[in-house]
């Protein structure tokens, strides 16, 4: 392939390894090279012919949402992209200090031009006060400043209103050379206001009306101000002058492809920066649910055995003290085992320990606590559990003890039967107790269709019990229904595809 063989070995965030897919598959993508240079990781990908820069944009934008940036030399030459990535996540680049301060302060990004004009402008008015009037004016110093904040601030609605910048630009020129006698380089303003027209105003047409408005205002300014004397300066000077705008009009037409896809990728940035963010939402969201589930799961259980053993040790402890005591051992053995799946919950998600799921062998030991706690399980295990994934192993068994812990809690005094089969490439789990009372119940649905009649006895529940059996059939499109059988049986059944 085109990595380089220790790329696959690298160890990256989901967000950046999308990064490095997408440079692989440029294309004429002829090698990629990956390395890891301690916190960061570097890809340069050798390209057969010059790339889209439109693609090389898109490139860079993705890199600059991994937290990474895009190194490329002149595109017309080069055929070398070079990406550089945090290896972990949430880890920025670090910056030098003019990107951190681009960083800070946004608009400073966005207002390069009017920057570089105020620079321009209060440079040559402070290097040329106090000289001869002849030749430089006689405005006065803060005249001057003054002349070069309003040519800069002129230019800075230039994206919005960019035929009213340009005229305003003109205007500008125009009143400090003609009425503040401010003598000043004309050529540097005229030629940016005539490539924001060229850039930014639309239509074509009017476009070039604006760049004719710079040439008009030039023309009119020199001869309005110096007297021009067509003997002593010849006109090839303000053909040049034209020509030059013209130039800079053309530069600026020409730019507006670019500028688009600019602005577009700008627009793309933002919708994914907020897809991220409702991505990153749901993921929050997903996990509180989950451990939701995983809490009702461990404590419900445990917590209905030690409520059922300890009113059988509070009925027996004077007249069968040795029962009495046995179920209070049981109430010991039920809290050590809830105490250390929670521990297992808590190392999971502080991240010092992978998730463990339950084992559908542990559903022998679930069955016989349930065994001593009164309940009569009868388990029926059928078929090759023991290759069954472990996420559907561990949503199999959490519905098997979410089953006997409602059985307990509000099922009759008759057996339980508790069924998980693996048979034509699905898992079956059935769990059937009888009813302590009758119980109506609407016809139960697929896990896809929510709505489920609780009895009287389950509806003083909290309603996380089914919803939880629903949600963990759910992730692996299975389906699950819980009611009355003709019997007059409370039964659960569900099935997880699994995989081939």
């Amino acid at each position: 392939g085109r990595a380089a063989p220790e790329a696959a070995d690298l160890p990256l965030p989901a967000v950046p390894m999308r990064v490095l897919v997408a440079l692989a598959e440029l294309p004429g993508c002829e090698r990629l090279a990956v390395a890891r240079d301690g916190g960061l990781v570097r890809a340069s990908a050798r390209l057969a012919r010059v790339p889209d820069p439109v693609v090389v944009g898109a490139l860079g934008e993705r890199a600059r949402l991994a937290g990474g940036r895009l190194r490329h030399g002149r595109l017309l030459w080069r055929r070398r992209l070079t990406v550089v990535l945090p290896a972990r996540a949430g880890g920025p680049l670090p910056r030098s200090s003019p990107q951190q301060l681009l960083g800070r302060v946004p608009w400073l990004r966005a207002q390069g031009i009017p920057l570089l004009i105020f620079a321009l402008e209060a440079t040559e008015a402070l290097l040329t006060a106090g000289r001869p009037a002849a030749f430089y004016g006689a405005a006065p110093l803060p005249v001057r400043l003054a002349g070069a904040t309003a040519l800069a601030l002129a230019f800075v609605p230039r994206r919005r209103w960019p035929l009213l910048s340009v005229l305003a630009v003109v205007a500008i020129c125009m009143l400090r050379t003609v009425v503040f006698d401010d003598a000043f380089g004309l050529n540097p303003p005229l030629y940016l206001a005539a490539f924001v027209a060229g850039a930014y105003v639309r239509p074509l047409w009017l476009a070039a009306l604006g760049a004719a408005a710079c040439v008009a205002g030039g023309f009119l300014t020199v001869v309005l101000a110096f007297d021009w004397n067509w003997e002593l300066y010849p006109p090839n000077m303000l053909l040049f002058f034209a020509t030059m705008v013209t130039a800079a009009w053309a530069t600026g037409v020409g730019g507006r492809r670019r500028l688009a896809q600019a602005d577009e990728l700008r627009a793309l940035s933002s919708v994914e920066e907020r897809r991220q963010g409702r991505a990153i939402e749901r993921a929050v969201e997903a996990e509180r649910l989950r451990v939701a589930r995983e809490l009702h799961d461990l404590v419900g259980h445990g917590l209905t055995s030690i409520t059922l053993q300890c009113a059988v040790a509070a009925q027996q402890l004077e007249s069968a003290p040795r029962q009495a005591a046995a179920a209070i051992a049981a109430v010991e053995e039920v809290g050590a085992e809830v105490l250390r799946e929670l521990h297992q919950l808590l190392a999971a998600l502080d991240g010092s320990a992978a998730p463990a799921a339950p084992e559908l062998a542990r559903l022998r030991e679930l069955a016989r606590r349930a065994g001593a706690h009164g309940l009569d399980v009868r388990l029926e295990l059928a078929g090759d559990l023991a290759s069954v994934p472990a996420g559907h192993a561990g949503a199999a068994y959490r519905i098997v003890q979410e089953a006997l812990t409602n059985a307990r809690k509000h099922g009759g005094a008759g057996p339980v039967g508790a069924r998980v089969a693996r048979e034509r490439g699905r898992l079956a789990i059935e769990v059937r107790n009888s009813l302590a009372s009758p119980v109506a119940l609407a016809d139960a649905a697929p896990a896809a269709a929510l709505p489920l009649t609780a009895s009287p006895a389950t509806a003083a529940g909290s309603g996380l019990g089914l919803a939880g059996m629903r949600e963990r059939v759910r992730v692996y499109d299975g389906w699950l229904t819980a009611g009355p059988d003709d019997a007059g049986d409370w039964l659960v059944r569900a099935e997880l595809p699994l995989p081939a």
